[in-house]
């Protein structure tokens, strides 16, 4: 009977264990919310890359890379001129970690700020990132009119797992690590990305001896 219910008690254990990594990838989050913006642009940028920099103070998993749509509307509307990229860099190595490209008319969702809308593309898999300093930028088109560069003045990263840098444009249109050509703390309408938090082994260790010692504790009170 002893026997029975341990076993019955240890497939619950291993039940729960493997439900965790799944509730926290349905889970995701999207980084950053835009509060308010500076309408019209004030400069006419004629293609590149926009973007910010991101500190990573706890190990997260990207799961989707996104660009918000520059007139906010329901799809994103590139005017017909190309399907843009969203890529992810590494800072310390400037090396490509993770890059999507996002069709044109891609319906757009909102960021959780009330006032600006994405459209997100999911990664074939998750990005793991360290903590650490990271890159995430979004292309634009070199095309006349196409589009115009828009500063938001009030943002927010509301999970303290990442901090938000600096935004940047760059007219590097060899989609390398972009060099940047202005550098402002306002930032700039550009990418955005979805992602959850992964335990940490220390998360896990504390669940599994909090079962265990409901376990003991049960069979003590059997005997």
């Amino acid at each position: 009977m002893l026997y029975r219910s341990v076993t019955k008690w240890l497939l619950a254990i291993f039940a729960a264990v493997a439900i965790i990594p799944v509730a926290g990838a349905s889970a995701d989050s999207i980084a950053l919310e835009i509060d308010q913006a500076v309408l019209p642009a004030h400069q006419t940028y004629w293609g590149g890359a926009e973007g910010y920099e991101f500190t990573v103070n706890s190990e997260i998993a990207v799961t989707a890379l996104g660009k918000y749509g520059f007139n906010n509307t329901s799809v994103l509307d590139e005017g017909g001129h190309g399907d843009p990229r969203v890529a992810i860099w590494n800072v310390e190595t400037q090396a490509k970690l993770a890059e999507v490209t996002i069709p044109d008319g891609t319906s757009l969702v909102s960021d959780g700020g009330g006032y600006a809308k994405v459209a997100f593309v999911a990664l074939d898999s998750p990005l793991t990132l360290n903590p650490g300093t990271y890159m995430i930028a979004a292309e634009f088109f070199n095309v006349a009119g196409a589009e115009k560069t828009t500063r938001y003045i009030l943002s927010s990263m509301p999970d303290p797992v990442i901090t938000q840098g600096n935004g940047f444009y760059s007219a590097n249109l060899a989609w390398e690590y972009p060099a940047t050509d202005a550098e402002n703390a306002l930032g700039y309408f550009g990418p955005n990305f979805q992602y959850h938090v992964i335990p940490e082994p220390t998360t896990l260790i504390m669940l599994l001896t909090g079962i265990f010692g409901l376990v003991a504790f049960k069979c003590y009170r059997r005997k």
